[in-house]
């Protein structure tokens, strides 16, 4: 069995952002951007002279800008393709929050804004418009943001909620069968008092009420003395219909508690056995 660590992520981690920090950092020291005027040629006044211009950066040493970004681009580009490989072969763990197919639709919105970045790099070289080029940058990187963030965040949140609410739903149930309990312990309760204060007259005048529960069943009552079981008589026909309806559903209750106390024994079972081959 495979435990995955905190440290055993952070260390791939440590490594991206380092070679990431250090391609940049080399690429801003060997090819320092300057800033120029350049005429688009687009209008010229009466004596030939362009009266259009737009200002750039371009880097000073176009060689070593060009050797930053394609290091830069293939780091990256290892970087993704080693991602969907194991995002692929993990894609059957079961684990609480698998992120296999969260991690497919990233990598489908970042290959998307990238075919949009060379569009962007083909207006570029085509003609020079600065507005449309940042509009077309501003959206490409949106995309991508949005495209990793939204997958990796809102499941989890999302997750996190059914969590919660699967926990005030278990909160409920355990307080009313406490409730319900507490309801049953009080009527039998009431109903030891009243009895042993009843006359014989109301005693002979309350034998027309059926007993609430008699439990018959040998596995139960096989460690009794009398053999009879368990019988529970009410003074009056309210009590005896409140009994009712309380034993009924703290019986209902047992019942599924037993069955998901089986449930648990096989699955546990299960993954040892499992684990044992």
């Amino acid at each position: 069995r495979v435990v995955i660590k905190p440290i055993d992520v952070m260390k791939p981690f440590f490594v991206i952002l380092t070679s990431n920090v250090t391609l940049l950092i080399a690429w801003t020291i060997t090819a320092k951007v300057e800033y120029r005027v350049v005429s688009t040629g687009l209008s010229v006044d009466n004596f030939g002279r362009n009266t259009s211009f737009i200002g750039i950066c371009t880097a000073r040493n176009k060689d070593a800008s060009n050797i930053a970004e394609a290091l830069l681009l293939f780091t990256n580009l290892i970087v993704i393709v080693l991602t969907c490989y194991y995002a692929y072969h993990s894609r059957n763990v079961s684990t609480q929050y698998n992120e296999s197919h969260y991690i497919a639709i990233s990598v489908y919105i970042i290959a998307q804004a990238s075919l949009l970045m060379g569009t962007v790099y083909a207006f570029y070289i085509a003609a020079l418009e600065p507005t449309l080029i940042f509009y077309l940058f501003f959206f490409a990187i949106f995309m991508t943001s949005l495209g990793v963030l939204v997958p990796t965040f809102v499941p989890k949140l999302l997750a996190l909620e059914d969590e919660r609410r699967e926990k005030i739903d278990r909160e409920k149930r355990r307080t009313a069968r406490q409730t319900r309990l507490e309801t049953y312990d009080r009527l039998r309760t009431q109903n030891e008092e009243s009895k042993a204060e009843l006359t014989p007259a109301v005693e002979e005048s309350d034998e027309e009420l059926t007993p609430v529960v008699e439990e018959s069943d040998k596995s139960v009552t096989s460690n009794l003395d009398d053999k009879k079981g368990l019988e529970i008589r009410a003074s009056s026909k309210e009590q005896n219909e409140q009994l009712q309806t309380a034993l009924a559903e703290v019986m209902t209750e047992n019942l599924s508690l037993k069955k998901s106390i089986s449930l648990s024994r096989n699955m546990i079972k299960s993954v040892r056995a499992s684990q044992v081959t």
